[in-house]
């Protein structure tokens, strides 16, 4: 799934940094991974190449396309 996303005001440097340097359009990759949502943290892909995890407390979904 296709997502574009945004840190919330409370998200980390790291979240906030990560959307900022590789999004704000990331795959979540983690439900191809599990076949279920994740629970605190989300694998996202971006078209750069970057693939890290994600706490999905700290992000607002802006959109979502598949």
């Amino acid at each position: 799934m296709k997502v574009k996303l945004k840190a919330n005001d409370g998200a980390t440097r790291r979240t906030k940094n990560r959307v900022r340097q590789h999004g704000p359009n990331f795959e979540d990759v983690s439900r191809d991974l599990t076949g279920q949502p994740p629970i605190a943290c989300t694998l996202f892909r971006a078209a750069d190449g970057w693939l890290g995890w994600l706490p999905v407390n700290e992000l607002k979904i802006v959109e979502i396309s598949s």
